[in-house]
C-alpha cells in the first residue's frame, strides 16, 4: 500500500494525541455548485484522514458552519443577505435577515463566529476524545438552503 499523503515519516504522529478540523459544509447553494463540490470533497477528506491517521492517535473532524453572524460577511454588497433579501423580494437586507431568522433558524439567530470556535476548541479538548471522523454542523438549527 502507499504512504498516506499524510505520512511525513515514521513516527510524526505516533504517541501525539490532537486533532485535524478542516471546514465541511452541508448547505448547498443556488449559483455556487463548484463551492459546494469543493466542500463534498472536503468532508470525504476528514473521513479518509481519519481512517488512515486514526492509529497515530489524531482525529480528524469536520466543523460545518452555516451562516454565521459576521456583519462583513452577511450585510456587504453581495453577500449571502442580500441573497436572502432578493429571494424574500426585500430591499432591506437587515428586515430580510431578521425574516429569514425568523422562519428558518431553530434558536432565532445565526451563530456568532466565537461559538464555531468554541465547538473547534471543544474538539481540540480531551472531552471530545471519542469523536473522529465526525461532522459538527454549527448553524443555529438552520433548516432552510439559501436561495
Amino acid at each position: 500500500m502507499d504512504a498516506p499523503l499524510t505520512d511525513f515519516g515514521p513516527g510524526v504522529y505516533r504517541g501525539q494525541q490532537g486533532g485535524l478540523y478542516p471546514g465541511g459544509s452541508n448547505s448547498p447553494q443556488a449559483g455556487y455548485a463548484a463551492l459546494g463540490a469543493a466542500k463534498a470533497a472536503l468532508n470525504h477528506y476528514t473521513l479518509g484522514l481519519a481512517i488512515e491517521l486514526a492509529s497515530y492517535g489524531v482525529r480528524v473532524n469536520a466543523v460545518c458552519p452555516g451562516i454565521i453572524m459576521n456583519r462583513h460577511r452577511v450585510l456587504a454588497p453581495g453577500s449571502v443577505g442580500e441573497r436572502i433579501a432578493r429571494s424574500y423580494g426585500m430591499s432591506s437586507v437587515e428586515e430580510a435577515l431578521a425574516r429569514y431568522v425568523k422562519e428558518n433558524t431553530l434558536i432565532g439567530r445565526f451563530p456568532e463566529p466565537e461559538e464555531v470556535a468554541n465547538v473547534v476548541a471543544f474538539l481540540a479538548s480531551e472531552r471530545a476524545a471519542a469523536l473522529t471522523g465526525s461532522f459538527l454542523i454549527v448553524d443555529g438549527g438552520t433548516f432552510r438552503f439559501v436561495l
